[in-house]
Order: structure tokens, then sequence, then C-alpha cells
């Protein structure tokens, strides 16, 4: 690993890439896509990462909006010769580098306020939204993580890396262990089934595992058949962890401790934390959600409310892993940050929570339209925007159904009383990634309207829920 860090520097140079210029990795499930992660970081300069099943048009855009100079790959050559077709950026590929004998890796000095990686996340206005980490922010982080004695990781760990590395949730399951001198294991980045998750735990003896809870949603019906008493860390983040299938999974890693984390990307990763106690009852005021807990060290997390006789408010967060801006968007920088009475740079997150007599916080649900499925952050607005743009004057109305067993879905709704042309779901294939697709497109006519006069977004699912409960 070190000499492919040291081939890619090398290259990297060769390129006149700078401190703080963004490097574009096409990533791909191999040894040289972490070997680029690690060779940018070290080299100084910021990477950011693209899927290669995303369409081309939004890969494109955001290497645009980034400033991309060079993008490295190594299988995909087809598609990095595609998205290098925006001016200004070069593709290289990094298999097979040779390093000149004359060069002699040298350690960047970093300070605080250097890029560190950009993640790119659904966006309101049709177009995916910058996020800035910076180096200050990820040290906070790994010091808490590695400093603040909460936990052993060691190197005779075996970690599980689930995430797609656009998802920053992967930045703590490849970059802790190799921090610890650990092993990961990358799990391929399409067509794995949940049930392969399983047994790749067991076959491999995963010690560390952090998944998004719909894995253990869709491995429920198999908790008889899974054991995995190698496991010491059972970590879940991402989205809402229900308690009823936790307590079913805890007998599957009797050995493990279990934690539910919460954090935005623009909070770097995870800032609080609840441990979860076996045996303990489902918490009277969650609705059948497992706590967030409290703020990790060096963060602070409160409650602002609309007026003080609600329990419940907008949940802010304030501290190190804040980054500080949106990249390149002041206005969605304003509607998001801001400072706190002590001049702290805070961030709104649009979460709806409360917090309990012990100081734990409770996640309620969202206030806005933004959604997590399966650990992806989702804007709607993004949805029924491309959808717009196919349907013309029809409203659209993008939602999220959940089903009796807590499996979730979106669902496109179009007010129209006469069929659609067809063409539809390949539009938005060519501008959304596939997570984002809705399983269901439904016609309706009229919308429902509320008081206000407003499309009645709850009454549109009652009705899909309704029908889809006759069948």
């Amino acid at each position: 690993m070190r000499d492919l860090c040291s081939s890619i520097c090398s290259l990297l140079k060769a390129h006149g890439i700078e401190k703080g210029d963004r490097v574009g990795i096409l990533t791909e499930n191999n040894i040289y896509t972490y070997a680029s992660l690690l060779g940018v970081l070290g080299w100084g300069a910021c990477y950011v990462p693209l899927n290669p099943v995303n369409p081309a048009q939004r890969n494109m855009g955001i290497i645009g909006d980034a400033g991309i100079k060079l993008l490295l790959y190594t299988e995909k050559q087809g598609e990095a010769r595609e998205l290098c077709a925006s001016p200004g950026s070069e593709c290289r590929p990094v298999k097979n580098l040779v390093t000149p004998t004359s060069w002699k890796l040298e350690p960047v000095d970093q300070v605080p306020g250097d890029l560190c990686y950009l993640l790119f996340t659904s966006g309101t206005t049709g177009k995916p939204k910058g996020v800035p980490i910076y180096h200050r922010n990820l040290s906070a982080f790994l010091d808490m993580m590695l400093e603040s004695g909460r936990y052993d990781f060691n190197r005779n760990d075996r970690f599980l890396q689930m995430f797609e590395l656009t998802f920053d949730l992967s930045v703590f399951s490849f970059l802790v262990p190799l921090s610890v001198g650990a092993s990961f294991y990358p799990l391929p980045q399409t067509g794995m089934a949940y049930l392969e998750v399983a047994e790749i735990l067991e076959t491999r003896e995963i010690s560390v595992a952090l998944m998004v809870p719909s894995v253990i949603n869709y491995l429920r019906p198999y908790f008889g058949e899974i054991s995995l008493p190698q496991m010491r860390y059972s970590l879940f983040c991402g989205e809402a962890l229900y308690h009823d299938t936790l307590s079913t999974w805890a007998e599957c890693v009797p050995s493990a401790r279990i934690e539910n984390l919460y954090g935005p990307t623009e909070a770097t990763i995870f800032c609080l934390r609840y441990e979860w106690q076996r045996g303990e009852p489902a918490h009277p005021q969650g609705k059948g959600i497992v706590p967030i807990g409290k703020p990790m060290e060096g963060m602070g997390a409160f409650i602002v409310k609309e007026n003080s006789s609600l329990e419940e408010g907008e949940l802010w967060l304030s501290g190190e892993q804040v980054t500080l801006a949106y990249w390149n968007d002041p206005s969605k920088t304003a509607e998001s940050f801001g400072t706190n009475q002590a001049g702290d740079r805070v961030y709104r997150t649009g979460d709806l929570c409360k917090t309990d007599q012990g100081g734990n916080f409770l996640y309620l649900g969202r206030i806005d339209n933004q959604v997590k499925i399966d650990g992806h952050r989702i804007e709607l607005e993004e949805i029924e925007f491309h959808a717009r743009e196919f349907c013309g004057d029809h409203q659209v109305v993008a939602t999220v159904h959940t089903n009796d067993t807590g499996f979730q879905s979106i669902v496109l709704f179009i007010e129209s009383e006469t069929a659609l042309k067809t063409g539809l779901d390949e539009h938005l294939k060519k501008h959304l990634p596939a997570y984002m697709i809705p399983k269901e497109t439904i016609r309706i006519s009229p919308f429902p309207r509320n008081s206000n006069g407003k499309t009645d977004r709850r009454a549109l699912i009652d009705k899909f829920s309704e029908a889809s409960a006759k069948g």
C-alpha cells in the first residue's frame, strides 16, 4: 500500500497537483482506489469520489462544480474518458504505475484549514450539493474515535466496509482500521444481497461492523440462522434504528457492544452516540426508535423550538466536526449554517428531535422533505425537479412509503387525468443515482389539498398505503 501511495503522489506531482487542489477518484472496489484516496490525502490535495454507477451527467456536473483538475481511475477507462470531456480535467489510470527510482515520498505539512475531501449529496435545486470537510474536522473525529478511550480498536480487528465511497460513513470504515493497523473488508459496490453481508460477517470473522439499519431490517427473517460471537462492536448509523429489530439482532451478536450513532455529512461522519443495553425496554417517547444519544467529545447539540410550549424542535450542532459552508453555494449556506451566542459555527440539521430526562436526544423525523433510505440522504425535491423536466405542466410529488415491516421506498405521484408519455424512468435514470429512482409512479387527479390549499403529501401516501393494503 505504501508503494502504491508513493506512486500516486509521484503522479500527482507530475501533473502539477498542488495542496488543496481537487482530485477526482472514480471509485472501484480494489486496492488502487484506496491507495488513491490515501495518496491524494498524503500529497495534501482534496479527494472527490465519483461513483461510476451514477449517471455521467451527474458526475460531469460534480467535476465542473468541484473544479477537479485530475481524475484517477483503474478499470473504468471508458467512463473516465467520457467524464473528462469537461474542460480543464485530465484522466490518468493508477493501475500498474511505476514510481521513478529517484522519487522519495515526503510528508506534507497539513494545517487544520486545509481541504480533506469533498462529497456531493442530494440537493433541492436539482443538482448535487457539495460538502467540504477540512482536516480540522476529520482530525477532531479521529481524535474522538481513537484518543477518547471509549473504543479499544486494535490491529487484530477486522472491520466491515460496506459503504460506497461517496457516502461519508465509508471514511470511518477504511480510515479508522488503517489508523490502528487493523484490516478492513470492502464489499462490492453493486449487486450484493443483504444475506451475503451476513455470510461475510461470519466467514471473514468481522469484529467491527458499522451498518445502516436497513441491513438488519432485511436480515430479520434469518436471525435464527445468524451467529456472530466474534463481533465486538455492532454499530448503526444513517437512518432510524428500530428497537424491536435491534432487540432480536442482539441475540446474533452476544459479545458485541451495540451503539446507535448519528451525524449528517456536514458534521463529519457521526457526532452523537447512544450505547444500547441488552434488555432495555423501548423508549417510551421514542416512537419505537432507539435514541441517538448525546454529543461526542468536542461536539455540542441543542434543540431550537418554534415556541417554548413545544417539547420538540430542530436539532442544531456545533463543534470542531462541523464544516464551514456548502461548496460555492452562499444561499444554501445561509439557510443551513449560522453562529450561536458563543460565536461557534452551528449547523441546522433539519431533523426534528427532543430530549429525555437523561439528556439523550430522540430522533422524531425530518422537518423538510429530506429523507434517508438505506442510509442514503435524499432530497425529494431533486427527484421532483427532474420529474417535472419530463412531465411539463403536471404537478409532481415525491414521497416515502413505509410498509408494516419498516421498509421504505420512494413513490412518485403525478397529477394528471390522462396517461403520460412513456420514458419517465429512462429520463430519471439519466440524472439520478439508482437509490433515488422511485419504486412506484402513481397517476392521480386531483391531488388532495390541506386547509391552506397546499398539496397534502400525507394524504397522498395514505391513499397509496390503502391501495397497497388492498393488494
